[in-house]
């Protein structure tokens, strides 16, 4: 599900929201998860007389994974048909302290509740893990027999470890249970999830991604200013899903602006159909382009694979907020006008 980065991704595909989106061409998962640089650039402007405290750095992130750990979670479900690549869904994201460097470390366990185990970040609503009674904040002792400090002690990286968590139980063989002993409140807590199948999409974070969104084929990252735009999970769901869909799409660097653009023009219709059938009201979800381009009067931030901003939101009201669900294949490859 949703994290913020560090393994290291190539030949990741921007999908470009803004053109200096260009420069960045790798996606990452939680290795470093926050050099300083981003997280001074995190922490919010002071709040005005009459305004609430603004949130720290690790608050503001963590309620980012939050909203796109829901997000992803229904996306993935709704795209499972049409997914190239299926994996166990449980709706857990899980953070650990050793991904962030180590002079954060204090304030972020301090601020998260957060101990030498890893954590539960998010739970899914909805999802298996939810069913099973897993809280966000829960620590992860043990998966299947196997405790989480040893999984610490035998990783070539352990720094990693909330994503190798992540991607052991999306390895998880159909039709088999999963394992936990929680802590919570200092006793532990033993439950059993019964995961789903699921398209295998992993959806992150990216502090230092600003307002752009980006896909490898295997993840899909939004950038944190990009969540905070959004008003409303609908319009996260919008953004979000153009990018699932080049995951289903399989999709890659088009030769030619003609195909590119009509690539895009693809992941804009199947993304919206996928925000809709995951239960997203797509017309509102449309509002941030709608704020979007009123904030690039001059076209500055305009791509030429992608069409103006209003033939985009025209070409997703025509085609994608009614049909079927899941969405039909023709719908995800067929021509665009």
């Amino acid at each position: 599900m949703s994290r913020s980065a560090s393994r290291n991704r190539s030949a990741a595909r921007s999908c470009i929201i803004s053109a200096a989106a260009k420069a960045v061409r790798t996606l990452t998962r939680t290795g470093t998860l926050l050099a300083a640089a981003v997280a001074i650039s995190l922490i919010p402007a002071p709040a005005s007389s009459g305004e609430a405290p603004p949130l720290s750095w690790p608050k503001a992130l963590r309620g980012q994974i939050v909203r796109l750990t829901e997000v992803g979670y229904r996306l993935n479900a709704a795209a499972s048909p049409l997914c190239p690549r299926q994996a166990s869904a449980t709706g857990i994201t899980v953070d650990y302290i050793e991904a962030y460097p180590q002079a954060s470390r204090a304030l972020v366990a301090a601020e998260l509740a957060m101990g030498g185990a890893p954590q539960v970040a998010a739970v899914a609503p909805g999802s298996p893990a939810q069913a099973a009674g897993v809280r966000a904040g829960d620590a992860i002792l043990a998966i299947d027999g196997v405790t989480s400090a040893a999984m610490a002690a035998a990783s070539p990286q352990p720094a990693l470890l909330a994503d190798q968590i992540e991607d052991r139980l999306a390895a998880t063989p159909q039709g088999r249970r999963i394992a936990l002993v929680l802590e919570r409140d200092g006793a532990q807590v033993p439950v059993t999830i019964d995961p789903v199948q699921s398209c295998a999409a992993r959806f992150l974070v990216k502090p230092e991604a600003g307002m752009n969104g980006f896909s490898d084929g295997i993840n899909v990252a939004l950038g944190s200013r990009l969540i905070d735009f959004a008003r409303s999970d609908d319009e996260i769901a919008v953004v979000a899903g153009h990018e699932l869909a080049h995951v289903v799409n399989a999709d890659g660097d088009a030769g030619g602006l003609n195909r590119r653009r009509a690539m895009e023009d693809r992941a804009d219709v199947l993304g919206a159909a996928l925000a809709r059938c995951a239960g997203y009201d797509v017309e509102r979800g449309l509002d941030i382009w709608r704020r979007f381009r009123k904030t690039d009067v001059f076209g500055f931030l305009a791509v030429p694979e992608h069409r103006g901003w209003k033939a985009r939101i025209a070409n997703m009201q025509a085609r994608s907020l009614t049909g079927p669900c899941p969405p039909s294949r023709g719908l995800a490859k067929g021509p665009q006008t």
